[in-house]
């Protein structure tokens, strides 16, 4: 009983730390250029970053000698390559160059990420109801 607890008190925190990144994200960029509250939210969206693949490893950690450990670890690669694109992003947008096809990859990357959440033990399970 405690080991699902954790797992899903761990689940939870992780989900609600991308919620939270995703929203500093846009918020970052419709912030108008050239102001020092772009530079402080930056900085707190890599902070963010580390709350987010901290609660990923924890969760893989967890399950990393079940059988969906695969499954478990392109998630996380997939995750990393999203993080990855949003920092591209945002250092884009800071250099006012054009981020549209940045964007589009990583909303290619996020729903693969909802997709395979969904479809593991820890997730919601929604594309089995």
């Amino acid at each position: 009983m405690r080991d699902s607890s954790v797992a899903f008190s761990v689940t939870t925190l992780h989900i609600f730390s991308w919620f939270i990144l995703i929203f500093l994200f846009i918020f970052l960029l419709i912030m108008h250029k050239g102001t020092t509250g772009r530079k402080v939210m930056h900085t707190i969206i890599r902070i963010w970053y580390f709350v987010v693949m901290y609660t990923g490893g924890a969760l893989y950690i967890q399950k990393m000698f079940s059988s969906d450990a695969i499954v478990y670890l392109v998630k996380i690669l997939f995750g990393l390559s999203f993080l990855l694109l949003a920092e591209l992003t945002i250092m884009r947008a800071n250099k006012q160059k054009k981020i549209e096809k940045y964007l589009f990859a990583m909303s290619i990357l996020m729903l693969i990420m909802m997709t395979i959440g969904f479809y593991l033990p820890l997730g919601m399970n929604l594309l089995n109801k």
